[in-house]
């Protein structure tokens, strides 16, 4: 097992009749555990960094027994819950069965062959993601609001959120031999959960409404264009430098700091991040285009240092600023 799995688990269903105490996520750990802990740890700890601390410790000896995992999942709907058995999905994706459990769910989304098909496809897919990636990105800022957003739908059997065990499992999951499937994800939770479907079909609408709009807006976006470009001359590509060469001008690199002091709307603290500058060096004009490079997520500006200053040699002010909570340092 991982050190992120043991760091995470659930110690919202394990330790909530030990004298729980609720924290700010809505998770419980115990009191009683909590007042042990030498001073000398928690010193270098505040805030949100020490809860999340007491719940890892405190899971990974929740789940320090063997043997705890995941026997089913369960599905809410108002106070309607039924369960289906990981053994049922396990037995349908190694040789097609469909055993009574997992034909009462096919009876009633109405699933022919062909679906059932499509659905034990997807249960054994694994994309090839670095284990590594999977824990620095649910571990950022990012990862943490998206796993307490999802914890919401999928949730322990308490009613508690789920974004532990979830984390826990993709992480387990993202390490073993068969990699991040589905199923292997659900074998990987370290206890029970529950599907909230009534949340699921509100996220449902929601999703549908934001893919609505933006693909209004992309054919709004393709239309405008279009009514733009016909009124331009028409452009001679043979005649524009080539983009795949360097370019003219020498380039000096910068790094400078940046702080962003809190409005008095927002919660966070002031904010303190650095930004990459490459200027192109012998422009005859004093108007200089500018380009704003955001790196990928768990990146960083520095690992594109060579393409960016490539960009500048063609005249191009470059800069590429640090994203504090989705860089390589989180």
């Amino acid at each position: 097992m991982s050190k992120e799995s043991v760091l995470d688990g659930v110690a919202q269903t394990r330790l909530a009749s030990n004298g729980s105490t609720p924290n700010s996520s809505g998770l419980r750990y115990s009191a009683r555990y909590s007042r042990r802990w030498p001073n000398i740890w928690l010193s270098r700890l505040s805030g949100r960094s020490a809860r999340l601390f007491a719940v890892g410790l405190l899971s990974a000896l929740a789940i320090a027994s063997p043997g705890q995992a995941a026997d089913k999942i369960f599905f809410k709907r108002g106070s309607l819950v039924r369960s289906l058995p990981i053994r049922s999905l396990e037995t349908f994706v190694a040789d097609g069965t469909v055993d009574d459990e997992l034909a009462f769910y096919f009876q009633i989304t109405g699933a022919d062959t062909a679906a059932q098909e499509s659905f034990r496809q997807a249960l054994q897919q694994a994309p090839p993601v670095d284990p590594n990636l999977v824990s620095q990105v649910l571990y950022s800022g990012i990862g943490e609001d998206l796993l307490t957003q999802f914890g919401e739908l999928v949730q322990s059997r308490a009613g508690l959120n789920g974004g532990l065990a979830l984390r826990s499992a993709l992480v387990t999951a993202s390490n073993s031999p068969e990699g991040l499937s589905l199923l292997n994800v659900l074998r990987a939770l370290p206890t029970d959960m529950q599907i909230d479907l009534e949340a699921v079909g509100e996220l449902r609408q929601t999703v549908e409404g934001i893919l609505q709009t933006t693909t209004d807006s992309v054919a709004t976006l393709g239309q405008t264009a279009g009514t733009e470009a016909a009124r331009e001359s028409p452009v001679d590509y043979a005649t524009l430098p080539d983009l795949t060469r360097s370019g003219p001008y020498g380039v000096v690199r910068r790094r400078i700091t940046v702080t962003r002091t809190t409005r008095g709307d927002l919660a966070e603290g002031d904010r303190t991040f650095y930004v990459d500058l490459y200027q192109p060096q012998g422009r005859q004009s004093s108007l200089v285009p500018v380009l704003i490079f955001s790196h990928g997520l768990s990146a960083a500006p520095e690992g594109y240092r060579g393409r960016l200053q490539h960009l500048a040699s063609h005249g191009f002010l470059v800069a590429a600023p640090q994203h504090l909570g989705s860089d390589a340092q989180y």
